[in-house]
């Protein structure tokens, strides 16, 4: 069963978000959440998601820290 179009565009709101806060490219996004750099563009554009990878994808928003910049002190 498709998930309601109002859960579609929570998820991609979400998605939106996190991408505009974290400077990250979707393809980049959609490779490191769920192993598919074409994941944003699909969601762009209707595609629906099963339960588990709406869960997964969650799960990486909520759990991704920027990675740390390496200093000139740390790299010396």
């Amino acid at each position: 069963m498709a998930p309601p179009d109002d859960e579609r565009s929570r998820l991609l709101k979400e998605v939106e978000w996190f991408l505009q806060a974290t400077g990250m490219s979707a393809s980049a996004f959609g490779t490191q959440a769920v192993n598919d750099p074409s994941l944003v563009l699909g969601l762009r554009r209707g595609r629906e998601c099963k339960r588990a990878t709406r869960l997964k994808i969650r799960k990486f928003i909520h759990s991704w820290r920027q990675p740390r910049r390496r200093t000139m002190e740390a790299a010396a």
